[in-house]
């Protein structure tokens, strides 16, 4: 607790509170008080009270106040009874219980002259109002500091709180002008040493070239720079040369930015750096400027049947896939009704053709699958359509299989984390903190059972578990033989910026950031104020916001999705040109089918000999088109001999005839 914070107990018993575990607390404690305890005539009465009651009083040197509230509770019984009796009062009593809801038959009665009765004892005047409420005439106000008790205030209904004594001064001592000067950073320098840790400081690489404070931006960048707007100071922000937060070695000499500030390289540690004690015990802290705790990270765990079918292949993948069934299937049927090949008699009158949309869809779905197809190829367009479509399936299906042994072999003796216990029952995967950080420390020193068995652990992967940088970490965890323990708001930006990971189990413990200053920096009373004022006006709050929420956040599909990608998850670029193959290759058969067509429609139109204006190719092409979308079968007067693709006239197939 430092200076800058104020507590209120509620509690009229504070003063029985030993206070010498407050010695050394820098934090002001408020209190009220019912009773002038200090005041002789308090001593007296409660010197009286314990010679008649010493069983009560025996084990204590103050006077609780319920107990001397309960004792004049019964001072005022006694004389609403009293009064009773004395006006010639019928007081009618009955035996009542604590165990049902039978009232006292005089209860009224005697609720009423307790309402119009006073009794002066213990807690001072006792009387209550109209609704049976308490009237309190006054009540001290005592303020605790630095082991310190003082009467500061009194508090009546019609006064309400009478200083008596400044509320705001620390020691009651008159500190003049000294150190005003020394108390400000205003118009000052100030070496901030700080560390690359996202998104609270980060490196700009947009190509640019940046000088000075300008190579940093993050929380933490805007944080200082909106502390010194307000306190109109300049900063030179640094990054320590280990890189490290700051722990202290076995010859006791401290690293990372802990170290620059005690040894007087740096006036400020900004960065997500937590309070700890023995921190504390080298540098002082501001407020915290953000909560956090401890979470695990670990690799994101798909056990659905439905993930790992669709896993294979991204998003874009599937929707190529699909696109090129419905394309393949509309210019593979629009082929097998052009050429003339697939064309036979239904009767007498009627031809018809396999090439439907249905069909055709439904023989390049059996291909894909490699099932038995009906549809047999009968002219060299559809020959090289069905090759190129086979070859394409071949590519896809061979992809699909080889990636989903991937994921079956690797993910089928992996151990399931549901919460941090479970680490402890498997030996696959290796967990550890980040090097010299806070959360090490608090593995390491923690004496709560679990805490202890996961740093023994952690010990016993020796330099494994632990990782030189957040970065680092990330990778192993989407390796998935890593699981990182790491602080909450870190964890919430990596899972908001990689799909691939996700929080497991629940936070553990409870701490804050806040920026280090060297021990009796003057000037950091301010700077917590400063931080208190961001705080409430809801600057950090925007601020966590755009960092956390908005800045750079890549688009996670959600859990409930069927599907989701995994390391192994094979992405259009690996196979855009299989896609292309396919395209080209039902190019060229719908060119030299075009080709065809268009030189048999010309043979015709020269062979009929007539006047009249021909039928265009493009009719004769979209009611082929029509004819196979709605399943119309030519009659004869609209059917022709087919022709060969060198233009020579062939006989069209004729059903064979029933004997007679």
């Amino acid at each position: 607790m430092t200076e800058l914070h104020s507590y209120l107990i509620t509690s009229l018993d504070f003063h029985t509170v030993q206070t010498k575990g407050l010695l050394k607390e820098e934090a002001t404690i408020y209190s009220f008080s019912l009773v002038q305890h200090q005041s002789s005539e308090f001593k007296d009465r409660a010197g009286l009270f314990a010679e008649a009651h010493p069983a009560l009083t025996q084990n204590s040197e103050e006077k609780e106040t319920k107990l001397v509230l309960g004792y004049d509770a019964i001072g005022i019984l006694a004389e609403a009874l009293h009064k009773m009796w004395a006006a010639g009062q019928d007081l009618e009593l009955n035996d009542v219980t604590c165990d049902d809801t039978t009232s006292l038959v005089a209860g009224q009665e005697l609720l009423d002259a307790i309402k119009n009765s006073s009794y002066e004892k213990y807690t001072g005047q006792v009387e209550f109002d109209e609704d049976g409420m308490r009237t309190v005439e006054s009540m001290d106000l005592w303020r605790l500091k630095t082991g310190r008790t003082e009467l500061v205030a009194e508090w009546t209904p019609e006064l309400g709180l009478n200083f008596t004594a400044d509320p705001t001064d620390d020691d009651g001592v008159d500190d003049g002008d000294e150190g005003i000067e020394d108390s400000s950073l205003e118009n000052r320098t100030v070496i901030v040493t700080t560390v690359t840790s996202p998104p609270f400081v980060i490196l700009k690489d947009d190509g640019n070239t940046y000088e000075g404070n300008n190579r940093f931006e993050g929380f933490c960048v805007d944080l200082i720079k909106k502390l010194s707007e307000m306190m109109h100071f300049d900063y030179e922000i640094r990054l320590v040369d280990d890189g490290q937060f700051g722990t202290q070695t076995e010859s006791g000499r401290w690293t990372g930015m802990i170290g620059e500030v005690v040894e007087g390289r740096a006036d400020l540690a900004v960065a997500p750096l937590t309070m700890t004690s023995r921190r504390l015990s080298v540098v002082e802290f501001t407020v915290p400027f953000m909560k956090t705790g401890i979470g695990l990270m670990y690799n994101r765990q798909d056990e659905t049947v439905v993930h790992t079918f669709f896993s294979p292949f991204t998003a874009a993948m599937w929707v190529y896939i699909v696109v090129s069934i419905l394309v393949a299937t509309a210019l593979i049927c629009l082929i097998g009704r052009m050429t003339p090949f697939h064309w036979e008699y239904v009767s007498d009158t009627r031809m018809d053709n396999d090439f439907t949309v249905g069909n055709t869809f439904w023989f390049l779905f059996s291909a894909m699958m490699f099932q038995r197809m009906t549809l047999t190829p009968r002219s060299v367009s559809t020959v090289v359509a069905f090759l190129t479509w086979w070859i394409f399936c071949i590519v896809i299906i061979v992809s699909y299989a080889t990636v989903l042994g991937e994921l079956i072999i690797r993910y089928k003796d992996r151990p399931t984390l549901d919460d941090v216990e479970d680490l402890l029952k498997q030996n696959q995967i290796k967990y550890g903190t980040l090097r010299s950080g806070s959360t090490q420390s608090f593995f390491e020193k923690s004496t709560f059972p679990l805490y202890m068995e996961l740093w023994q652990g952690m010990q016993r992967h020796g330099d494994a578990a632990f990782v030189e940088s957040y970065e680092k970490g990330i990778e192993r965890v989407m390796n998935g033989d890593y699981a990182m323990f790491m602080e909450s708001p870190v964890l919430k930006y990596v899972e908001s910026r990689y799909c691939d990971v996700e929080h497991i189990g629940d936070i553990i413990g409870s701490s804050g950031y806040a920026i280090a200053a060297p021990k009796g920096a003057t000037y950091l009373s301010d700077l917590s104020a400063s931080i208190i004022k961001l705080k409430y006006d809801g600057t950090l709050q925007l601020l966590e916001q755009y960092w956390w929420e908005t800045h750079n956040v890549a688009n996670c599909p959600p859990d409930e999705h069927i599907y989701r990608p995994t390391p192994f998850t094979v992405r259009f670029g690996r196979l855009n040109l299989v896609f292309i193959f396919l395209l080209l290759g039902l190019i060229i058969t719908m060119v030299i089918t075009l080709v065809n067509f268009a030189r048999k429609h010309t043979k015709k139109t020269l062979a009929s000999g007539t006047s009249e204006s021909p039928v265009t190719i493009w009719n004769t092409l979209l009611e082929q088109l029509r004819a196979a979308l709605t399943c119309k079968s030519p009659t004869k007067e609209e059917t022709e001999a087919p022709t060969a693709e060198d233009g020579t006239v062939q006989a069209p197939q004729q059903q064979p005839t029933s004997p007679a």
